[in-house]
């Protein structure tokens, strides 16, 4: 017989519960064969280029945008094409959601993969200042720069005196968008 007391969840049976239970399936271990060879595949890092990607290819490099504008303030595209210009290629670059993330992905150049992180339009306020913790902790040879927005950073900006604490480099880049920028223009006017 069980009694009321033993059957209440206590916090460490919660926390047994909470982690991965084992399983069985062969699909879901670490040493399948499919697992092995698709990590092996994505490792070499040979592919084949069609025609479509030399295409696109050259259509990025005749269709470039302007970047240079001289204007104060200073445009995102100035902004971005200092950041280009500044920073080498083995550089990792982490940013999250808003107008900031959005002229990221349009002007900003990356060159190999898994350097270019972000949280995947889930909508995480804040995200990028702790995640370059994690990922300058994941590879520390490397600079790992975030891309912020002003609200955004406001958000966490607590997880900068942890990454002091720890001794833990990166660098932020805030850019100025009027404060809550993406979200301010989709709120009805209060007026």
């Amino acid at each position: 017989m069980v009694s009321a007391a033993s059957s209440t969840p206590t916090w460490s049976r919660l926390r047994s519960v909470a982690r991965s239970p084992p399983t069985s399936a062969s699909w879901a271990t670490r040493g399948s064969p499919s697992r092995r060879c698709s990590t092996a595949k994505r490792r070499t890092g040979e592919r084949e280029t069609t025609e479509w990607a030399e295409h696109t290819l050259d259509l990025r490099r005749r269709l470039r945008r302007k970047t240079d504008f001289d204007d104060v303030p200073i445009k995102p595209q100035r902004v971005f094409q200092e950041i280009n210009d500044f920073f080498d290629a083995d550089t990792v670059f982490v940013t999250a959601i808003g107008l900031y993330q959005i002229w990221s992905g349009q002007f900003q150049e990356i060159y190999k993969p898994r350097h270019y992180l972000i949280c995947g339009q889930a909508g995480p306020l804040g995200w990028e200042v702790p995640a370059c913790l994690g990922a300058k902790i994941a590879r520390p040879d490397q600079t790992v720069v975030g891309i912020v927005g002003d609200y955004s950073f406001e958000f966490l900006m607590e997880e900068v005196a942890v990454a002091c604490q720890y001794s833990v480099p990166y660098v932020l880049v805030m850019i100025n968008n009027a404060y809550m920028g993406l979200i301010s223009r989709r709120r009805p006017s209060s007026r």
